[in-house]
């Protein structure tokens, strides 16, 4: 229970924090620093990691029924910061303007499936494969490493530490190339996930048959483009919906993928006890990058220039 609504409040913060940072600046800088907020969970996972590694070190055969509570503990910490932070934040201008003239939606939820229906499942089919990729990648490395790659926990805390480190370059990198070079969200998203297609399979051998130097390049690269589709996330999310209900629409959007994509990994591991785990880890992977690609081509672009601008 105390888990449930710890993601309840954690799942309704990503709607109403991103549509915030984005209404907060110009839409040529959003692909940029729409990287930046979506690398905040890069950067937690990245010291999670290397908390858990120096843990494990510490407490040795102990971590199971003393290091994880201490683990867990450390979580205060940026908990107490996050919420001292966005106490001091003011509100959007655009939120500030709607409140003036009474644009403020009661229930915005009806009129957000009413007037954006399509755009909503779209992005649903968007963030539902990309979360479940996310979820048999990162969420499951540290099994795959340690099950599969026969890599100890120490190091595989290493290797997970440094994995995601190289995401945070991955998503910088891809709000960059969105921002300077690829002008726009959709098109983005579309390169950035055949991208990811193409290197599933030789990167997926690295990881489990290439010791713990494969495993980290093999991962390292998987980890680098995945994290560069989840670049421009904000910035097209926050567009795609109208101001009227637009933290909605992308607290629905991402959390509703969020929560279906979590299925992904105990349906992997299922299907990994028929068909093999290495077979079963890249027929999961390139599905889901199926669906990312069929809800990224069937959505609309939402700005490319300042003739499509946030409404």
């Amino acid at each position: 229970m105390i888990l449930f609504i710890e993601g309840l409040f954690a799942g309704a913060e990503y709607g109403g924090g991103t549509a915030l940072s984005m209404e907060s600046v110009p839409p040529e800088k959003r692909g940029i620093i729409g990287s930046f907020v979506q690398s905040g969970f890069g950067t937690g996972y990245f010291i999670v990691a290397l908390v858990f590694s120096a843990l494990s070190t510490y407490f040795g055969s102990s971590m199971t029924y003393i290091g994880w509570r201490v683990l867990f503990a450390t979580s205060i910490i940026p908990g107490l910061i996050a919420l001292v932070l966005r106490l001091s934040i003011p509100e959007s201008p655009v939120f500030e303007d709607m409140k003036k003239v009474g644009q403020v939606e009661r229930v915005p939820l009806a009129r957000l499936i009413r007037e954006s229906g399509r755009d909503l499942m779209m992005a649903l089919m968007i963030t539902t494969g990309l979360l479940a990729v996310n979820g048999i990648t990162f969420s499951l490395y540290p099994t795959i490493l340690t099950k599969y790659a026969n890599i100890g926990e120490t190091e595989m805390g290493l290797i997970v530490a440094i994995v995601n480190l190289v995401s945070l370059f991955g998503v910088w990198f891809g709000g960059s190339l969105v921002t300077y070079l690829i002008k726009g969200r959709k098109l983005a998203i579309l390169v950035y996930t055949i991208a990811f297609a193409a290197i599933i399979y030789p990167t997926s051998l690295a990881v489990l048959y290439g010791g713990w130097a494969g495993a980290l390049i093999g991962a390292g690269v998987q980890a680098f483009v995945e994290a560069m589709i989840f670049a421009p996330l904000p910035a097209f999310l926050s567009e795609v919906f109208s101001k009227r209900y637009r933290a909605s629409g992308v607290g629905v959007a991402y959390n509703g993928g969020l929560i279906v994509g979590s299925f992904a990994i105990p349906i992997t591991l299922a299907i990994s006890g028929y068909l093999g785990f290495l077979t079963a880890w890249v027929l999961t992977m390139f599905i889901w990058t199926v669906l990312i690609l069929i809800g990224i081509s069937f959505s609309r672009e939402t700005w490319v220039s300042e003739d499509l601008i946030l409404k």
